[in-house]
Protein backbone atom coordinates (compact mmCIF):
# COMPACT_ATOMS: atom_id res chain seq x y z
CA UNK A 1 0.00 0.00 0.00
CA UNK A 2 1.31 3.44 -0.97
CA UNK A 3 1.81 5.81 2.37
CA UNK A 4 -1.53 7.74 2.66
CA UNK A 5 0.88 11.19 3.47
CA UNK A 6 1.53 10.55 -0.14
CA UNK A 7 -1.80 10.48 -1.51
CA UNK A 8 -2.68 13.91 0.23
CA UNK A 9 0.10 15.58 -1.35
CA UNK A 10 -1.05 14.37 -4.59
CA UNK A 11 -4.62 14.96 -3.66
CA UNK A 12 -3.20 18.63 -2.71
CA UNK A 13 -1.85 18.88 -5.77
CA UNK A 14 -4.84 18.40 -7.37
CA UNK A 15 -6.82 20.56 -5.52
CA UNK A 16 -4.52 23.29 -4.48
CA UNK A 17 -5.39 24.38 -0.82
CA UNK A 18 -5.43 22.34 2.38
CA UNK A 19 -8.87 23.32 2.95
CA UNK A 20 -10.18 21.97 -0.67
CA UNK A 21 -7.32 18.38 0.29
CA UNK A 22 -8.90 18.27 3.90
CA UNK A 23 -12.78 18.60 2.45
CA UNK A 24 -12.07 15.97 -0.21
CA UNK A 25 -10.12 13.66 2.15
CA UNK A 26 -11.91 14.08 5.53
CA UNK A 27 -9.50 14.86 7.11
CA UNK A 28 -9.43 17.91 8.99
CA UNK A 29 -7.37 20.87 7.42
CA UNK A 30 -5.01 20.39 10.78
CA UNK A 31 -4.77 16.51 10.18
CA UNK A 32 -3.74 17.48 6.22
CA UNK A 33 -1.20 19.52 7.71
CA UNK A 34 0.17 17.23 9.74
CA UNK A 35 0.62 14.30 7.27
CA UNK A 36 2.25 17.06 4.60
CA UNK A 37 4.57 17.79 7.30
CA UNK A 38 5.36 14.51 8.32
CA UNK A 39 6.03 13.33 4.98
CA UNK A 40 8.45 16.44 4.71
CA UNK A 41 10.48 15.22 7.77
CA UNK A 42 10.49 11.55 6.82
CA UNK A 43 11.73 12.33 3.33
CA UNK A 44 14.09 15.28 4.82
CA UNK A 45 13.06 17.19 1.67
CA UNK A 46 11.24 20.60 1.11
CA UNK A 47 7.86 19.64 -0.43
CA UNK A 48 6.07 22.62 -0.01
CA UNK A 49 6.44 26.46 0.78
CA UNK A 50 4.51 29.24 2.67
CA UNK A 51 2.40 31.38 -0.47
CA UNK A 52 0.68 34.25 1.19
CA UNK A 53 -1.45 32.57 3.02
CA UNK A 54 -1.75 29.25 1.64
CA UNK A 55 0.82 26.73 0.62
CA UNK A 56 2.35 25.81 -2.95
CA UNK A 57 4.32 23.16 -4.02
CA UNK A 58 8.08 23.33 -4.19
CA UNK A 59 10.27 21.98 -7.92
CA UNK A 60 11.01 18.81 -5.60
CA UNK A 61 7.07 18.44 -4.28
CA UNK A 62 6.30 18.96 -8.21
CA UNK A 63 8.71 15.91 -9.13
CA UNK A 64 7.95 13.66 -6.68
CA UNK A 65 3.50 14.07 -7.57
CA UNK A 66 4.58 13.39 -11.04
CA UNK A 67 6.69 10.33 -9.91
CA UNK A 68 4.24 9.24 -6.99
CA UNK A 69 1.46 9.51 -9.99
CA UNK A 70 3.27 6.54 -11.63
CA UNK A 71 3.43 4.86 -8.55
CA UNK A 72 -0.05 4.95 -8.18
CA UNK A 73 -0.96 3.28 -11.45
CA UNK A 74 1.67 0.99 -11.66
CA UNK A 75 0.27 -0.34 -7.86
CA UNK A 76 -3.38 -0.22 -9.68
CA UNK A 77 -1.96 -2.54 -11.99
CA UNK A 78 -0.61 -4.81 -9.27
CA UNK A 79 -3.35 -5.27 -6.78
CA UNK A 80 -5.70 -5.67 -9.77
CA UNK A 81 -3.06 -8.46 -11.20
CA UNK A 82 -3.30 -9.99 -7.43
CA UNK A 83 -7.57 -9.51 -7.58
CA UNK A 84 -7.67 -11.60 -10.56
CA UNK A 85 -4.95 -14.29 -10.21
CA UNK A 86 -7.16 -15.52 -6.91
CA UNK A 87 -10.59 -14.57 -8.66
CA UNK A 88 -11.27 -12.04 -6.20
CA UNK A 89 -13.09 -9.15 -5.94
CA UNK A 90 -12.33 -5.70 -4.71
CA UNK A 91 -14.44 -5.20 -1.29
CA UNK A 92 -15.37 -1.42 -2.06
CA UNK A 93 -16.14 0.03 -5.17
CA UNK A 94 -16.94 4.00 -5.58
CA UNK A 95 -18.36 5.55 -8.61
CA UNK A 96 -18.87 9.13 -9.73
CA UNK A 97 -20.56 11.23 -12.30
CA UNK A 98 -22.41 14.10 -12.83
CA UNK A 99 -26.14 13.99 -12.22
CA UNK A 100 -27.37 12.52 -14.80
CA UNK A 101 -25.12 9.49 -15.53
CA UNK A 102 -25.52 9.39 -11.93
CA UNK A 103 -29.19 8.65 -12.20
CA UNK A 104 -29.43 6.91 -15.42
CA UNK A 105 -26.63 5.10 -14.87
CA UNK A 106 -24.61 4.58 -12.09
CA UNK A 107 -27.40 4.32 -9.65
CA UNK A 108 -29.11 0.97 -11.70
CA UNK A 109 -25.45 -0.44 -11.87
CA UNK A 110 -24.94 0.37 -8.08
CA UNK A 111 -28.24 -1.87 -7.47
CA UNK A 112 -27.37 -4.72 -9.85
CA UNK A 113 -24.00 -4.54 -8.17
CA UNK A 114 -25.59 -4.65 -4.75
CA UNK A 115 -27.73 -7.14 -5.84
CA UNK A 116 -25.62 -9.91 -7.44
CA UNK A 117 -22.07 -9.18 -5.91
CA UNK A 118 -23.38 -8.43 -2.24
CA UNK A 119 -19.93 -8.18 -0.71
CA UNK A 120 -18.99 -5.57 -2.85
CA UNK A 121 -19.84 -1.76 -1.01
CA UNK A 122 -20.66 0.08 -3.46
CA UNK A 123 -21.08 3.70 -3.48
CA UNK A 124 -22.14 6.65 -5.60
CA UNK A 125 -21.25 10.45 -5.94
CA UNK A 126 -22.93 12.38 -7.51
CA UNK A 127 -20.12 15.54 -8.77
CA UNK A 128 -18.98 17.68 -11.64
CA UNK A 129 -16.47 16.54 -13.99
CA UNK A 130 -13.29 18.50 -12.28
CA UNK A 131 -14.73 16.68 -8.90
CA UNK A 132 -14.56 13.46 -10.15
CA UNK A 133 -10.70 13.68 -11.06
CA UNK A 134 -10.33 15.11 -7.76
CA UNK A 135 -11.92 12.31 -6.44
CA UNK A 136 -10.06 9.80 -8.55
CA UNK A 137 -6.74 11.48 -7.53
CA UNK A 138 -7.73 10.76 -3.52
CA UNK A 139 -8.85 7.57 -4.24
CA UNK A 140 -12.57 7.97 -2.82
CA UNK A 141 -13.92 7.06 -6.52
CA UNK A 142 -12.20 3.58 -8.80
CA UNK A 143 -14.39 4.84 -11.68
CA UNK A 144 -16.01 8.36 -13.51
CA UNK A 145 -18.33 8.77 -16.02
CA UNK A 146 -18.18 12.47 -17.16
CA UNK A 147 -18.98 13.99 -20.48
CA UNK A 148 -15.78 14.80 -22.35
CA UNK A 149 -15.50 18.15 -23.16
CA UNK A 150 -13.65 20.07 -26.15
CA UNK A 151 -10.61 21.39 -24.73
CA UNK A 152 -10.18 19.09 -21.09
CA UNK A 153 -6.85 18.89 -20.53
CA UNK A 154 -7.02 16.49 -17.47
CA UNK A 155 -8.16 13.59 -19.89
CA UNK A 156 -6.23 14.65 -23.25
CA UNK A 157 -2.99 15.95 -21.29
CA UNK A 158 -2.99 13.62 -18.01
CA UNK A 159 -1.74 9.91 -18.48
CA UNK A 160 -3.60 8.87 -15.11
CA UNK A 161 -7.11 9.02 -16.90
CA UNK A 162 -8.59 7.12 -20.29
CA UNK A 163 -10.84 8.39 -21.70
CA UNK A 164 -13.13 5.55 -23.34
Amino acid sequence: MIDPRLTTLRTFAACGTVAATAELTGYSASAVSGQLRELQQALGMTLLVKDGRGLRLTSTGRYLVRRSDELAAMWEDIRAGALGAGDQAPTHFGIGGFSTASSNLLAPLAATLRTTRPEISVHVIEASPTRCFELLVAERIDLAVIVSMQGNVQVEEDDRFESI
